[in-house]
């Protein structure tokens, strides 16, 4: 997930900033108070526990605060923030910021709407609610509700299984993972079937015997063969097209983009991070400038380069001038979010 770009730290379990809000959560063990309805569930802050050495979790041992990233998730909450009993948006909490939601294989140990394995993208949620509980050890938690507000259907539904085959969406392994997978499970059928054909040794002939390991082999690359994932092409939405077909000054980028749209959606926002990054952030674009050299930067990128008195191009070094009216390109923009939606720049 963080080299996709869903959830960016490679460890904590929230990602956004004190000073503005929280981007990303992932929801992976989580603790005995959490409860999770697939639509809405209980999340706990961060903090409170030694993780000092090599430490990954450990027990509770001293109160949370409402600081650092509990503070960003705090800050989605169309509410006040209150550091000493919380707040509540109420009726009004789909007017809060969005937050990214990823739920992990982990969670399945309580949960039913967990993945089988790996990680899953579970769309937009907004904070319901947010206040400071007392945990089974006797330690302050902040908990936060958090529930679905996405136009998408959700991943468990019926709905949410067909449009990911529609998409062609296919589960992400690390390099080597399904090949050490298949061939301990090669290793393990061996096994058993020697087992059992030792057993039954009086009953079955040698070449027999043989010829059931290698049939077996043959029936298990036919398997493997027949759940290869069939690529989809991914079609885009008339809106999206609209915004694509009007960005003029990026044409060139978006023809690149909807050429591998014959190999599905993973590959054609793939190729759109590739070519809509700021050389500046190393970002998606967020709030583009397109320059009259036809190259796009972030608009607060090319601020902090005006601060420090470069009044250049930040890709080619064209002379923009110290008046330079940075207008944002609002197709790009708007075409980029309907892409990333919630997304807010780095």
């Amino acid at each position: 997930v963080s080299e996709a770009g869903v959830h960016r730290p490679p460890v904590a379990g929230i990602h956004g900033r004190e000073d503005d809000c929280a981007y990303s959560i992932v929801f992976s063990g989580g603790y005995e108070e959490d409860y999770d309805y697939g639509e809405e569930f209980l999340y706990s802050g961060s903090g409170g526990r030694d993780l000092s050495g090599n430490k990954r979790v450990n027990t509770q041992s001293k109160d949370q605060t409402l600081t650092r990233m509990n503070l960003a998730l705090a800050k989605n909450c169309n509410a006040s923030v209150n550091d000493k009993i919380g707040a509540d948006a109420k009726t009004k909490w789909k007017e809060g910021k969005p937050v990214r939601v990823v739920r992990n294989y982990k969670l399945g140990k309580r949960s039913e709407y967990a993945p089988k394995e790996g990680n899953r993208y579970d769309g937009i949620y907004k904070v319901v609610k947010y206040y400071p509980d007392k945990s089974t050890h006797g330690f302050v938690m902040w908990k936060y509700v958090l529930r679905r507000d996405d136009p998408s259907p959700a991943p468990w539904t019926q709905e949410g299984k067909e449009r990911i085959a529609f998409l062609g969406l296919k589960m992400l392994y690390p390099d080597g993972y399904l090949e050490t997978v298949e061939k301990f499970d090669k290793i393990t059928v061996k096994k058993r079937l020697a087992i059992e054909d030792n057993s039954k040794e009086s009953k079955i002939p040698a070449k027999k015997q043989r010829r059931t390991i290698n049939d077996d082999d043959k029936e298990n690359d036919m398997t493997i063969k027949k759940f290869k994932k069939v690529k989809r092409t991914f079609d885009l939405e008339d809106e999206l097209k609209d915004l694509i077909e009007n960005d003029k000054v990026n044409a060139k980028l978006w023809a690149e983009c909807k050429a591998t749209l014959i190999d599905g959606k993973p590959a054609f926002l793939n190729s759109v991070l590739e070519r809509f990054k700021c050389v500046c952030c190393l970002g998606i674009f967020y709030n583009p400038v397109t320059t009259p050299c036809e190259h796009t930067v972030c608009l607060k990128c090319l601020q902090q380069s005006f601060a420090s008195e470069i009044y250049s191009c930040p890709t080619c070094r064209f002379s923009l001038g110290k008046d330079y009216d940075m207008k944002v390109n609002q197709i790009l923009s708007s075409a980029l979010l309907h892409i990333f939606p919630g997304y807010k720049g780095e």
